[in-house]
């Protein structure tokens, strides 16, 4: 209130000093004192009226405050029109599996993006068949250490190292395709050697196990014991299901309508699917009658 009573007053001030200065200039006073101390007092008064613009100004777009922290009426002050000033989120893509060419190519972008704006989300795409344990552990150490939000998103399929990069998503920012596959399972591996060494390739092996388990069970919300129970075998699972076991959180809707199933029958199969050798081989073909 008192900010804008100022801005009120030092405005009216300037237009009464204005409308003097040009009564002034209008009848061509002589006096050069009085045209100094007006001068003087525009001036005044002028900088008056800038320093609470922009006191006002710094309220609506504070410079000192990270782009993530501010308010939607903020950005807009800051941007200057209505559009979204949220900017597009940095995206990150594992196409494939976890090798480690894609762990390095992955951890790269996580890390450059964080450097370049740590408040920005993070949109992390998963279409893997799985991998190397240990550089998807790689890859989620990177992910827990960055101070960003990150979405993952499985799309086509997620499974063993896929699955776990996709469970390790921000929590509410887990989302799944309703078309894809996801599934889970303990680490599966070998070990050759002495006995000595086998003994040991074997303890280290189920301690990455453990990990691996340990992390799922963690970022959904069970207890390792039972994740180890849920996951003693290969569970593939729909993204329903995913959602139900907490793996995920969202499952992402179509935005164009779905056609309606049943529009055609067996009536409406064409005569040429059901000709020459194919009709023996085609079920579709049994019983109906072309002539």
């Amino acid at each position: 209130m008192l900010k804008e009573f100022a801005i009120s007053a030092a405005t009216a001030a300037f237009m009464t000093v204005s409308a003097h200065a040009q009564t002034i200039e209008t009848h061509h006073m002589d006096n050069a004192a009085d045209t100094l101390i007006s001068a003087d007092i525009i001036e005044a008064v002028t900088q008056a009226a800038e320093q609470s613009r922009a006191e006002n100004s710094n309220d609506a777009c504070p410079l000192d405050t990270p782009v993530g922290k501010l308010t939607e009426e903020q950005r807009r002050a800051c941007l200057g029109n209505n559009e979204t000033p949220q900017p597009d989120p940095f995206v990150v893509r594992l196409h494939g599996g976890v090798t480690e060419a894609s762990a390095k190519a992955i951890i790269e972008d996580l890390l450059e993006f964080a450097q370049e704006d740590p408040t920005r989300q993070i949109d992390f795409y998963i279409n893997s068949g799985g991998g190397l344990t240990v550089q998807s552990m790689a890859i989620y150490d990177t992910m827990m250490t960055i101070p960003n939000d990150i979405r993952t998103i499985c799309e086509g399929r997620s499974m063993s190292a896929g699955h776990l990069l996709l469970t390790a998503g921000t929590p509410g920012l887990r989302d799944a395709y309703p078309n894809c596959d996801i599934m889970g399972h303990q680490m599966s591996g070998g070990a050759s050697g002495t006995m000595d060494d086998t003994r040991l390739s074997s303890e280290y092996m189920e301690r990455l196990n453990d990990k691996h388990i340990g992390i799922i069970a963690r970022h959904s919300g069970w207890d390792t014991g039972t994740m180890r129970d849920i996951m003693s075998h290969n569970v593939y699972i729909s993204p329903q299901e995913a959602q139900d076991l907490g793996f995920i959180d969202n499952i992402i809707q179509p935005s164009k309508p779905v056609p309606a199933e049943g529009t055609k029958d067996r009536d409406d199969i064409p005569a040429w699917l059901c000709e020459g050798q194919r009709a023996q081989t085609i079920r579709a073909c049994v019983g109906l009658d072309f002539d």
